[in-house]
C-alpha cells in the first residue's frame, strides 16, 4: 500500500496499476473506483499494457467510463501491436489462449480474489 503510493507519486506506471488493482478489489482501507480509474489513466499514459487492456475493456462496456468503441480501440492498439511484434518471430509467444474476462460485477468480493491469484499464476507462467 504505502510503497505503491509513494511510487505512484513518483510517476511509476507500475505502481499506478497496483493501486488501481487494489483499490478496484478493495484491498485498501477506501474502496474507491473513481480512484482505481485514476491509477489506470496514470498507468495507461506510463505505457502499462495491462492498463490499457483494462481501460480498453471498460470503455468497450461503459464500466464507470464512457461507453466508447473508438476509445476502446485506441487503448487497445498498442498491446494488440506488442503482440504482434512479439509473436512475428518464431518461439516467442508461448501459447495464446482466448477466455472470456469476467467482470465481477454483483458478486462477493471473495470470489474476485480467487480470480487474482489465478491471474497471477497465469501471468507468472507466462
Amino acid at each position: 500500500g504505502k510503497l505503491y503510493a509513494a511510487a505512484a507519486e513518483h510517476g511509476s506506471a507500475e505502481a499506478h496499476w497496483e493501486m488501481a488493482v487494489q483499490s478496484t478489489l478493495g484491498w485498501t482501507a477506501d474502496w474507491d473506483e473513481e480512484k482505481a480509474l485514476v491509477h489506470l489513466y496514470f498507468a495507461s499514459s506510463g505505457n502499462h499494457t495491462l492498463a490499457q487492456m483494462a481501460l480498453g475493456f471498460r470503455h468497450l462496456h461503459g464500466l464507470g467510463v464512457p461507453k466508447s468503441c473508438a476509445t476502446a480501440v485506441l487503448y487497445y492498439s498498442e498491446p494488440a501491436k506488442s503482440v504482434a511484434e512479439r509473436s512475428a518471430v518464431p518461439g516467442n509467444v508461448k501459447r495464446v489462449e482466448r477466455f472470456r474476462i469476467d467482470t465481477g460485477y454483483g458478486r462477493k468480493m471473495v470470489d474476485r480474489q480467487e480470480e487474482v491469484v489465478e491471474y497471477y499464476r497465469y501471468s507468472a507462467d507466462l
